[in-house]
């Protein structure tokens, strides 16, 4: 299957997931992440804020921000293409519609972290394959990420069981995550990250 079909058969999965389904789902990735030994240990954490029925991620970031770790969410850069910024988050309250219509850190209150070094980093697609490469949205914002963070960061893709496919095509500047979390599994280590 190609990537644009993959893409709207994802996203329209995911869409009809009613409320009760979506937060049951994300309840058990949730537990699967919390089970993870790097999970507790971890002082700083760069992470989505999810949008359009991807893993529920506002649940996270609350329980973060109570048991003092270091939050990192992403801003897209206007000006470049397919490059974010993250910011230091101190609250949820500091979250804006940005672009795109996603919840991202307000700059007037947020911290900008110029080389962000997070002990984990979750991350979005819309789908993910068994050896951790990710179907995004299209625009490269976490292949260019994860490729800067290297090895130093655990990077975890948190998906819903019908997100996780054989194979996804792929280029060859696509980075893989090192663990993908999902309602009934974890896989991982994968891929070149550890």
């Amino acid at each position: 299957m190609d990537k644009k079909r993959l893409r709207a058969e994802m996203l329209a999965r995911r869409m009809a997931m009613s409320a009760k389904e979506f937060e049951r789902r994300s309840g058990l990735i949730h537990d699967r992440l919390r089970s993870m030994i790097i999970w507790p240990q971890a002082r700083c954490v760069a992470l989505y804020a999810s949008f359009r029925n991807e893993v529920d991620t506002l649940v996270l970031l609350d329980e973060l921000e109570t048991r003092g770790v270091e939050i990192l969410l992403p801003r897209c850069c206007p000006d470049r293409a397919g490059e974010m910024n993250f910011y230091k988050l101190g609250s949820c309250r500091d979250l804006v519609c940005g672009a795109h219509g996603i919840q991202e850190p307000d700059e007037r209150v947020c911290e900008p972290v110029t080389d962000p070094r997070p002990d984990v980093v979750l991350v979005p697609a819309l789908a993910f394959d068994r050896n951790g490469y990710r179907l995004g949205y299209g625009g490269g914002y976490y292949d260019r990420f994860l490729g800067a963070v290297g090895a130093g960061s655990v990077s975890v893709g948190l998906a819903f069981d019908f997100q996780v496919v054989d194979a996804i095509p792929r280029e060859p500047w696509d980075m893989p995550v090192s663990h993908v979390i999902f309602e009934t599994g974890h896989l991982g280590p994968l891929g070149e990250t550890p």
